[in-house]
């Protein structure tokens, strides 16, 4: 059974046109190559989170529509149509398609949202044990195109009763306007550490971030992204307000084999998110070298 359902607020994806800026001049070690390995880990990060930033919104939503079935609504005028497709004798799993079509739909800041979503659900997000799965059809955000599953499982609680997740993400890719390719693989734990009192209310939610990710930059590079002290990502500010991430890149080169990584090409990165300040500041330090950075733009939501 197909339906389709009235959502409003769909308008977590933001632009992602990141830009890490320099705040000082001075001639140092940090090369633009540097920065920009640091922006596209940003932006990449922003760009997955927010599409699964929309799932979570609508998801959110479809929580208590279920409970209601009656508050479903069939339309076709809006944008995106969300539709919810599952068995008439069996509840759960359910699968969540969200499709911007292919002219897109706006969202804030002129940001143009394209394809599908679709996300099989096979129990309220709250139980032990459920699991999300998302996968992306022809989806991309002002051009950047999206790829990779990502399936996240609710853990249970932790020692101090606060829930989990465990968060996947294989076949990752990000596609440039121009063609350039960003690969991402990722595990993350995703620890519920405040809001969870109150369920219809999310701008109180905040969350601990933990976890590795590994790709190919778009300068032929590979890396490990690894978060040395969590992210504290609170819904209600606009960027991550505190964390660490170690950024390592290596040379790689193709042979019969597969990729060899060149031991001796690493670069350490480290990008510092503050102390809890809720601004656009952050820091970048390489080889013992430090500068304030400016972050253009929103991270996403958990």
């Amino acid at each position: 059974m197909m339906k389709n359902i009235v959502l409003t607020a769909l308008t977590l994806i933001v632009p992602v046109t990141m830009i890490l800026t320099s705040c000082t001049d001075d001639k140092e070690m940090i090369t633009s190559q540097d920065i920009t390995s640091a922006d596209d880990d940003d932006a990449v990060a922003i760009l997955f989170d927010q599409a699964f930033s929309e799932v979570d919104m609508v998801l959110e939503q479809l929580e208590f529509t279920w409970k209601n079935p009656g508050g479903l609504k069939s339309v076709e005028d809006t944008c995106p149509i969300v539709y919810v497709d599952h068995n008439d004798s069996v509840f759960w799993p359910k699968t969540v398609t969200i499709d911007f079509g292919t002219e897109g739909c706006t969202g804030p800041f002129s940001t143009i949202r394209k394809g599908k979503i679709i996300t099989v659900v096979t129990d309220r997000f709250r139980r032990e044990g459920s699991t999300r799965t998302v996968t992306f059809e022809n989806f991309s955000v002002n051009d950047f195109l999206i790829e990779g599953t990502k399936t996240t499982t609710n853990e249970g609680r932790n020692e101090d009763e606060n829930m989990y997740f465990s968060i996947v993400l294989t076949g990752g890719k990000v596609t440039t306007p121009e063609g350039q390719e960003i690969t991402r693989n990722f595990t993350r734990t995703r620890t519920w550490i405040e809001g969870e009192l109150t369920p219809r209310f999310r701008w109180d939610d905040i969350y601990l971030i933990e976890g590795e990710a590994t790709g190919i930059n778009r300068f032929g590079k590979s890396y490990t992204r690894t978060i040395i002290d969590p992210l504290v990502v609170k819904t209600a500010c606009m960027w991550i307000t505190s964390g660490m991430v170690e950024i390592v890149n290596y040379d790689v080169t193709a042979n019969a084999d597969g990729i060899e990584i060149d031991e001796n090409s690493k670069t350490e990165i480290v990008l510092d998110y503050g102390a809890g300040e809720c601004d656009d500041k952050a820091t970048i330090s390489v080889n013992g070298e430090t500068k304030e950075i400016t972050l253009k733009g929103k991270k996403s939501r958990p």
